[in-house]
């Protein structure tokens, strides 16, 4: 997004030719992105606006954010306005009221003369603080259709025959639909580049041919996890010598977690040293990458041998530059079902590192309209249940109601009696891990004070929050509170006449 504050002159037609959607606020750089003609008359800024006007193609339009055509006021005082006059392939969303001519939202889809989408934002001077509701919602749609990003991210995994699938190839298959991917398999006979137009991943499974595969991928501008050990050299993630890349014995189990690695996001959040990924012994692939790489991990016995590896966008990798970000992964042959959760948590920190994803998180609400259960990528992580008084359970975690449990987030894996809204409270990871249920069952009387409204962390006393637990009131109790999001605090305090750990948990939730 190139904003106003740019100074024209300097950013020109910097953007004009880049494969990325861009959003310009910047109304006197339209022409040099080739948005509008050159002249003065196409292009320019009206003072003191308070309204746009839908156009009724741009009220059916997902820029026009279900806005019904006409006028509608979009600040609350006089804000500048850039416009321009596009040619006929664009998409005019909205005008100025007073000249139909100078579209102030408009926009070109890619392959409309465009390499990517190209969005003209109409918001060009003024305070933001007088933008109302009706801005916001144009923003978020120009973001959401710029940017077009799926809302299940999709993937293309390469294997040798998709309908005879080794272990492996199903592992990563299934590694990545728990993760919410949609996954697409491909022979290895059948593919080229292009298969992997549309997708946010690609996944090269051991069991391709390295021959036949070899270098298809190497320029695709799509973040690719490479577990053909024997293409590595093609992809020019490592050297060509033979000396550069290669295999072990089927007697592997773990992997060594380097200094980077421990701190990088491909480590998983491992420590540095030794670390078992397998319950028996596979084989592992390696590679010697060039400097630029993220080595996350190495063969326990030869640090020089990396097995997981990442380059970032544009890194020099061994043979020319990352044209997406590329992952070197370790497991090359060998009964998947030999993998533990480390390999698992290894894999997903791989994949989500790659493609740069991020979790998209849910709730689902009830009839009443509070929150019964949270969602990651689709696996649910979390139940809710609500009580006014008394300790009789309101729900049962079986089978008709269950918990991803190995899909939870480890700060999160602790049985609590949690209540969006207001406080909970339950055992630590370690005791939860053994579905022990909460070491208090007392009333959450700490919730009477919070105001939803006007919510304030005072509302939550530090004293209310002891006694009601019975934890001693010298203990440091985090609490929270906030509108229209998640805030958690979590406090180690101990149990008054000894006993586990707790962590006190604040959750507040409204909106």
């Amino acid at each position: 997004m190139v904003t106003d504050s740019a100074s024209s002159s300097t950013v020109g037609a910097t953007f004009k030719t880049t494969p990325v959607p861009v959003v310009v606020s910047e109304a006197f750089i339209l022409d040099d992105m080739g948005m509008v003609d050159t002249g003065s008359s196409n292009s320019g800024s009206t003072s003191a606006q308070t309204q746009v006007t839908v156009t009724t193609a741009g009220s059916g339009h997902p820029l026009g954010a279900n806005i019904p055509p006409g006028t509608i006021t979009t600040s609350t005082g006089g804000v500048t306005h850039g416009w321009g006059k596009p040619a006929a392939a664009a998409q005019k969303v909205a005008t100025l009221p007073s000249e139909s001519t100078k579209a102030t939202l408009f926009s070109y889809d890619t392959g409309d003369t465009m390499r990517a989408r190209r969005v003209s934002w109409p918001i060009y001077e003024g305070a933001s603080s007088l933008l109302n509701a009706n801005t916001a919602a144009l923003f978020t749609a120009t973001i959401e259709w710029a940017a077009d990003l799926p809302s299940t991210p999709s993937a293309v995994v390469v294997v040798g025959d998709p309908a005879g699938l080794t272990t492996r190839d199903t592992w990563i298959r299934d590694r990545l639909v728990d993760a919410g991917w949609d996954v697409t398999l491909v022979d290895d006979n059948a593919a080229t580049a292009s298969s992997a137009d549309g997708h946010q991943l690609v996944v090269i499974s051991e069991s391709v041919s390295g021959s036949t595969v070899g270098a298809t991928f190497a320029n695709v501008v799509v973040p690719v996890i490479v577990a053909e050990t024997y293409i590595l050299d093609d992809m020019g993630m490592v050297g060509t010598a033979s000396s550069e890349y290669g295999t072990t014995g089927a007697d592997q189990t773990q992997v060594a977690v380097t200094t980077v690695g421990s701190t990088h996001p491909l480590g998983a959040g491992l420590v540095v040293g030794n670390t078992t990924t397998s319950t028996a012994g596979v084989t592992h692939g390696w590679g010697k990458p060039a400097a630029a790489a993220v080595i996350a991990t190495t063969l326990p016995t030869d640090a020089t041998k990396a097995t997981i590896f990442g380059y970032d966008t544009g890194a020099a990798m061994s043979s020319g530059s990352a044209p997406a970000r590329r992952v070197g992964w370790f497991h090359y042959a060998g009964a998947a079902s030999n993998l533990n959760a480390t390999a698992t948590g290894l894999f997903d920190a791989a994949v989500t590192w790659a493609a740069q994803a991020t979790p998209v998180i849910r709730y689902t609400r009830d009839a009443t309209d509070q929150i019964v259960q949270r969602n990651v990528n689709n696996r649910t992580v979390a139940r809710y249940s609500y009580t006014a008084s008394g300790d009789t359970s309101d729900l049962t975690l079986d089978s008709p109601n269950p918990i991803d449990w190995d899909h939870v987030e480890q700060s999160e894996k602790s049985n609590c009696a949690s209540s969006p809204g207001g406080v909970s409270i339950g055992t630590d990871a370690p005791s939860a891990r053994r579905k022990r249920g909460p070491r208090s069952s007392r009333t959450q009387r700490t919730t009477v004070g919070y105001d939803p409204v006007n919510p304030s962390a005072e509302t939550i006393s530090k004293s209310d929050f002891a006694n009601s637990f019975g934890f001693p009131t010298s203990n440091d109790v985090s609490r929270s509170a906030h509108t229209g999001s998640i805030t958690r605090s979590f406090s180690p305090t101990v149990r008054a006449g000894g006993g586990p750990p707790f962590f006190t948990h604040a959750e507040i939730v409204s909106g």
